[in-house]
């Protein structure tokens, strides 16, 4: 009896969905201890293929991933001494800058809305602090438990001393682990895909392999697209001579692989600032040249030669996903959202091939066919 039951797809795939949610469940209850083991395993990931063209040099494989740290602590440390002090400067010019913007809102902007909308607005410092006193009743009253699991666990990090000591351990963890993962990259590899059942290890690499190709995409082609948008927009607004130039395209570029929030993020201060540093038209077309253009570039070049059209989302899934993302487990479910909704894309194709194959949807097909002849 057993065995007819088990043959049908569907039981089959009942049964594999549940272990899925329970393991999932489980996998949540010790989501603390698997975290820096999940980090390593993003970063091995990230940096096999690096490693692997090393080893095609003849260079061994530790070889080859001393060569990638060396490489990671030299732009981290050009970072912490080039960009890093480059921020803080712009930051604290613009600081410096705030009470003449202040008084040209109050002496032109105010006037102007005021006339133009009949409103009365606050005309001093003292007056638009006593009528945002009402607003931070809110943040007191907010629930900040509800920001994300990840908050909690930062939380619980720094809570105590012992709290501190896991903190650090999971930050040494984090590299020795990498390290391992990824001398051991291909053979981890290899003997997981020795536990499949012969019969079903031709679909499944092929499904591995997409699923491979949708992450590298991703994490390597957007990364890559990210990149070359946030110099694009800081050399744009340099030469444009727009106040936070740095800040904001790198800032702008980092958040480009959610389609409109880099263009939205840095348009918006950009057109801010360029009117309250110059007060003319001239500058603001310089801002919306800037955007124009890289947007236009990003669409056309840099993402079609670099990631193409195979991530496999639509603009409103990858916004859905992020927005869900965040709401969950926040500033980690961002990063993570399109990733996951890519990879789970895959399998969601392979079930509607089979879908569209199977018994079930063909004799519907059938039965709906013989209605229409009736």
């Amino acid at each position: 009896m057993f065995t007819v039951v088990w043959k049908n797809p569907w039981f089959r795939l009942s049964i594999l969905l549940l272990v899925g949610v329970m393991g999932g469940y489980a996998l949540l209850s010790i989501k603390e201890v698997l975290v820096p083991f999940i980090i390593s395993f993003i970063l091995a990931y990230i940096f096999d293929p690096a490693v692997d063209i090393f080893e095609k040099r003849r260079i061994p494989r530790a070889g080859g991933i001393a060569i990638i740290v060396l490489i990671l602590l030299v732009v981290v440390t050009g970072f912490l001494l080039i960009i890093v002090p480059m921020l803080v400067d712009q930051i604290q010019q613009l600081v410096s800058s705030l009470p003449a913007y202040f008084d040209w809102i109050v002496a032109n902007g105010l006037p102007w809305v005021e006339q133009q909308f009949k409103i009365q607005l606050p005309k001093s410092t003292t007056e638009v602090l006593t009528q945002l006193k009402g607003h931070l009743t809110y943040f007191k009253d907010f629930n900040w438990k509800s920001l994300s699991p990840a908050g909690e666990i930062l939380k619980s990090a720094f809570s105590g001393a012992a709290g501190f000591l896991v903190f650090v351990i999971n930050l040494l963890v984090i590299p020795v682990v990498t390290f391992y993962l990824l001398i051991d990259f291909d053979r981890i590899k290899a003997h997981v895909f020795s536990y499949i059942p012969q019969k079903r290890q031709k679909i499944t690499l092929k499904y591995a392999r997409e699923v491979d190709e949708v992450l590298s995409n991703f994490i390597r082609g957007q990364v890559t697209v990210a990149v070359i948008m946030a110099g694009l927009y800081t050399l744009g607004l340099w030469i444009a001579g727009i106040p936070l130039w740095a800040l904001i395209g790198i800032v702008a570029g980092a958040v480009s692989f959610i389609p409109y929030l880099g263009l939205m993020i840095g348009i918006v201060p950009s057109m801010i600032l360029a009117f309250m540093e110059y007060r003319d038209v001239k500058h603001l077309i310089y801002v919306a040249v800037v955007f124009a253009v890289v947007q236009g570039l990003e669409g056309t070049v840099i993402t079609p030669r670099i990631v193409g059209n195979k991530l496999g989302l639509h603009p409103v899934t990858i916004m859905f996903a992020v927005l869900l993302g965040g709401h969950t487990y926040g500033v980690a479910g961002i990063l993570l959202a399109i990733p996951v909704f890519a990879v789970l894309s895959v399998f969601f194709r392979a079930f509607r091939h089979y879908y569209f194959q199977s018994s079930w949807y063909l004799r519907s097909e059938e039965h709906t066919s013989e209605l229409q002849s009736h």
